[in-house]
């Protein structure tokens, strides 16, 4: 085979390899490269062995570890990573599998919609976001958020939290927490990040001053 028909190939496949970087074409392009130098000397029954030879050990054993550095990169299928997926937040109005929208935080909000179908939350109901459509939340209700007979809580407060608020009032730790709930530390860990957000503080003492402001707690409340 004459040594530009090689080369061509060669040039081809390492062009087109500039687009894909999978570095398949790029080693087939390195073995016609070999086979082109080796043409104008050698029949094509070589020159063929050659190629075949070059590719093998280009795919093999030089294409896996220049793999590894090269930047990785996600498929286009891929799920997003957008949004805070396995957080918790706040509905803002009613959420149901068409509509919705949610408050994490002090103030950040995102469109919602209900992960589950036939599923309606209520506004003002804690929820757990499961996953993302697109630029939309899908949420699920909290189990433990539940509404008592006086009405919705304050802050959108579940039971629980409201609970762990009347006990950081009356001056306990994370720990004794725990040991009073019977929960484990990072339960409680999580229902004071929880409390801390929907309240808008940043520390128990502000907690615990706002909670007794409104009524909610006592620091009179024996441990």
């Amino acid at each position: 085979m004459p040594w530009y028909v090689w080369i061509g190939l060669a040039v081809g496949a390492v062009v087109i390899e500039a687009f894909t970087l999978s570095l398949v074409l790029g080693s087939v392009g390195i073995a016609a490269a070999v086979a082109g130098a080796i043409a104008p000397v050698t029949g094509l029954g070589v020159q063929i062995a050659v190629f075949a030879a070059v590719a093998l050990i280009m795919l093999v054993l030089v294409r896996p570890a220049a793999v590894r550095l090269l930047p990785a990169s996600e498929p286009e299928s891929a799920a997003p990573r957008i949004g805070p997926v396995g957080r918790r937040a706040l509905s803002v109005g009613r959420i149901d599998q068409f509509s919705g929208e949610i408050r994490l935080g002090h103030g950040e909000f995102f469109t919602a919609r209900a992960a589950d179908p036939g599923v309606v939350v209520p506004a003002q109901r804690e929820v757990e976001i499961v996953g993302m459509a697109g630029l939309a939340a899908l949420v699920r209700p909290v189990d433990d958020e539940k509404s008592t007979p006086e009405g919705p809580h304050p802050f959108g407060l579940s039971a629980r939290e409201i609970e762990v608020l009347r006990l950081i009032a009356a001056g306990m730790s994370n720990a004794e927490i725990a040991e009073r709930l019977v929960v484990s530390p990072r339960t409680v860990h999580h229902h004071v990040s929880h409390i801390f957000d929907k309240m808008g503080v940043n520390s128990r003492v502000d907690a615990a001053r706002i909670a007794i402001r409104q009524g909610i707690a006592s620091p009179e409340e024996s441990r």
